[in-house]
């Protein structure tokens, strides 16, 4: 490269913080910086931070050449967090939450309290440590990446102050998330979360998001931009990630792995009635569910109900995660049926479509999974009203009797090396 370009990238999860956000933007620095960029991190001092998960592996994948920047924050969240334990505390998707007075109660606190969310109280740090930085080494491009929504504050009031060029990334919808309803907005709370929305909408030079129907979500709020400024490039899988031999011992049972957090709102049973048909009428064959991560009660109760045999893992450390995807017979993808969610497509569909193994997918009819499993040949999408097709998709690959014919090439473009390229093509 002539000159190197020189990049800010603000995340508020970065490494020792665990979870499927923090993989894109540490990934895509990782082939960005390998490309010739300059990237300078800036993010949370972890003993400030309120992280839901912590992964210490992942500070082995943050490039040599990144340069990372920490900053301290005050973040209440955190308090809250020693008074009632960590576990009080709502994680991703809300799948913890419950619906007791006393979660009502923070629930709504948080929403009328931290707008537009708990982490807010990072904004005057980042922005003293971000002008120093931008002064310091010359860089001229910001990027910020939500969630937290608050993140995207920064890069507004360092284009404002500094004339930088902004590109905002949404790895997930705003004020259209599908639990937004859990949040327990006011009318007035909810009208000032979206008009801090829509100044980041209006005032980035260049916006980012995952999917086309998060694109699609987002643009209808701003209908005067041009649908150019915004670039889908979707979550995707590192082939670093699955070079590896397989670190845990084969199962002796047969296994369908669910890998990430799943909230009620995911809405499962579908998929649990269809598995117990299964299981029924293959009374032969041992099957059982495996979770590595997070579930609500609510989930865990009806696989009991059901009598549907639960290994549960529990959250493990991210190269574990792929072990356990690789070495499943089956991996099982949900995404919340909510209106509007056609474009929910989770990190982990890409991390499924890198191991290799057939998917059973269950969302809305006209989920944009459907499209990528047909195109990769990694396994079918299904709705609500499918449930005795998903019982006969079922026990063929119990049976044996169905292989996936992955496709290759279709695959290999939700690489993070692939994804790169498409952010240089920004820069």
């Amino acid at each position: 490269m002539e000159d190197s370009k020189k990049i800010l990238l603000v995340p508020y999860y970065w490494p020792p913080s665990g979870g499927a956000g923090v993989q894109r933007w540490l990934k895509l620095s990782h082939y960005l910086a390998e490309q010739g960029v300059e990237v300078h991190v800036l993010t949370v001092d972890p003993a400030y931070a309120s992280y839901m998960q912590i992964d210490q592996s992942l500070l082995q994948d943050v490039h040599p050449k990144v340069v990372v920047h920490q900053t301290k924050s005050f973040e209440p969240i955190n308090y809250y967090a020693r008074l009632v334990g960590k576990s009080k505390v709502p994680t991703g998707g809300f799948s913890n939450v419950d619906s007791s007075w006393k979660q009502k109660l923070v629930v709504t606190l948080r929403s009328h309290l931290f707008i537009p969310d708990p982490r807010k109280g990072w904004k005057p740090y980042a922005i003293k440590a971000a002008k120093q930085i931008i002064r310091t080494h010359g860089i001229d491009t910001v990027i910020t990446t939500s969630t937290p929504q608050s993140v995207h504050l920064i890069g507004l009031a360092l284009q404002r102050s500094m004339g930088v060029r902004w590109i905002a990334d949404f790895r997930d919808p705003w004020t259209d998330i599908y639990f937004y309803n859990l949040l327990r907005h006011s009318r007035l709370s909810a009208a000032l979360d979206k008009r801090l929305e829509l100044k980041v909408l209006r005032g980035a030079n260049r916006l980012i998001t995952v999917s086309e129907g998060v694109k699609k979500q987002l643009m209808n709020h701003v209908p005067e931009r041009n649908p150019d400024d915004m670039v889908v490039i979707p979550n995707g899988y590192d082939a670093r990630d699955f070079a590896n031999p397989i670190g845990i011992p084969p199962f002796t049972t047969f296994t369908i792995a669910y890998t990430g957090t799943m909230s009620d709102q995911y809405q499962p049973e579908p998929f649990l009635r269809a598995l117990a048909k299964a299981i029924d009428q293959r009374k032969e064959t041992k099957v059982q569910l495996l979770l590595v991560g997070q579930m609500s009660a609510g989930i865990r109760a009806t696989i009991a109900e059901k009598g549907i045999a639960l290994e549960d893992i529990g959250p493990v450390p991210h190269s574990a995660v792929n072990d356990y995807q690789r070495r499943a017979d089956v991996l099982f993808l949900a995404a919340p049926p909510v209106k509007g969610g056609e474009g929910i497509l989770t990190g982990k569909l890409f991390e499924y479509l890198a191991a290799r193994r057939p998917i059973v997918s269950l969302g809305l009819p006209e989920a944009d999974v459907r499209q990528i499993l047909e195109r990769t040949g990694s396994g079918h999408h299904f709705h609500v009203g499918e449930e005795q097709q998903m019982t006969d998709y079922l026990i063929q690959l119990i049976d044996g009797n169905h292989r996936c014919s992955f496709n290759e090439s279709e695959i290999t473009t939700f690489s993070r090396q692939r994804q790169a390229e498409q952010v240089m093509e920004l820069l």
